[in-house]
């Protein structure tokens, strides 16, 4: 159910400060694994960092 599974998301996000992507995309991912029990999660995370010269920044991460 795609708006629970953005709503957790957002409340997963805006609930702490997270200094790397790394650790919000480990959060979210263990997170949404464990409620929403899918076979299989692969969870990207990006954000478009300022004064680096990139597009983006991201990370993804899977889980089972």
């Amino acid at each position: 159910d795609y708006p629970l599974v953005a709503a957790r998301i957002r409340e997963l996000s805006d609930g702490r400060r997270f200094n790397l992507l790394e650790a919000l995309a480990s959060t979210t991912a263990d997170a949404l694994y464990a409620e929403f029990a899918p076979k299989w999660l692969k969870l990207r995370v990006r954000k478009q960092p300022t004064g680096l010269g990139v597009e983006h920044s991201a990370v993804i991460v899977e889980r089972p």
